[in-house]
């Protein structure tokens, strides 16, 4: 079983999503056109980076290990997952965002 670099980079965002999640800070806080009150937005997508960013470094995690494989069930229902709560993430950051 091969380690590809797609793999990496998303251990590495699920990294980013879970430790900003938790500070608080980065990229994602720094909207400055929200629509809401600044503690809601924040609460927001506190929790959805949480779960985001824990899917994402436990399934490209166990990839990168060698745990489990691309073609296994855990797999696909993981990646189901992540990608539906970063869909999430990208939503309420969507829908609590001022349009222009």
């Amino acid at each position: 079983m091969k380690i590809l670099n797609f793999d990496v980079m998303m251990l590495l965002l699920g990294v980013y999503l879970f430790v900003s999640a938790i500070l608080g800070k980065g990229m994602l806080f720094e909207n400055a056109h929200i629509n809401c009150s600044r503690q809601k937005y924040n609460k927001y997508v506190r929790i959805a980076g949480l779960a985001a960013g824990m899917i994402t470094i436990l399934n490209n995690g166990l990839i990168v290990c060698h745990v489990i494989d691309e073609s296994t069930r855990w797999y696909v229902a993981l990646w189901g997952i992540e990608i539906f709560l970063l869909l999430i993430l990208g939503i309420i950051n969507f829908k609590y965002t001022e349009r222009k």
